[in-house]
């Protein structure tokens, strides 16, 4: 008997799973996800922290927490702090008094524009909240940026937040500009609790205004060195 031929359609077959097979491991690896660690609480009149670990670890254009006042309908955004590995945090504003409860959520873009987020997290404003933050962390909730999200927020204030903290803005469009309303209000005095020192006032006349806050966030600052 002659050598049985195998049909082309039975060889492309099996050259097509060994190939699947061989690539299945590292697909599956790159399956998109974020563990989040949201805040247990936020302080009455402190910053608060979101951290998370992205997978896969590089690739991905912007990884942000984006938060609002509970009830309200638009959201603001914080880029997160790429510390490697996967892992990043963000800073948000302090909260105002009318604020009880905050909802977060943590949104990662890949450089196609496909996202990935978390469930929305909703925190409560409580008065015995002691969050614990590094030095990094406090140092960025002096500088914060925050992102909007809709063109009717542009030169207003971060609703149900204070400004103390909060240097600039990203609009609409992606522009990263000085934060007006919390220039003007700081003009005003009308924005800044007891312990927190008026921004220096020698270029308020243009833009480009440097805040010089002298207190830290009413947080713990765990050092590097010390677990």
């Amino acid at each position: 008997m002659g050598a049985r031929l195998i049909p082309r359609s039975a060889v492309a077959f099996v050259v097509f799973a060994a190939v699947a097979m061989t690539m299945s491991p590292p697909l599956h690896a790159q399956v998109a996800s974020i563990n989040p660690n949201f805040p247990t609480c936020i302080p009455e009149d402190g910053n608060s922290v979101v951290s998370a670990v992205v997978t896969p670890q590089s690739g991905w254009a912007t990884v942000r927490t984006y938060f609002r006042k509970l009830g309200t309908h638009d959201w603001y955004w914080v880029e997160a702090r790429n510390e490697g590995a996967g892992a990043y945090w963000g800073v948000l504003p302090r909260p105002q008094d009318y604020t009880e409860t905050v909802e977060m959520q943590i949104v990662a873009k890949d450089a196609d524009g496909k996202e990935t987020k978390t469930p929305i997290q909703k925190v409560n404003v409580t008065s015995g909240c002691k969050p614990v933050f590094t030095v990094p962390q406090s140092h960025m909730s002096q500088n914060l940026v925050v992102g909007e999200t809709i063109i009717e927020q542009r030169d207003q204030e971060v609703f149900g937040f204070q400004c103390p903290g909060v240097i600039s803005r990203v609009d609409y469009t992606g522009e990263l500009k000085p934060d007006e309303y919390c220039r003007k209000a700081a003009v005003a005095g009308a924005a800044w609790p007891k312990g927190i020192l008026i921004p220096a006032l020698a270029a308020l006349g243009g833009a480009g205004v440097t805040y010089a806050i002298v207190k830290d966030c009413e947080c713990e600052v765990k050092s590097p060195s010390r677990p």
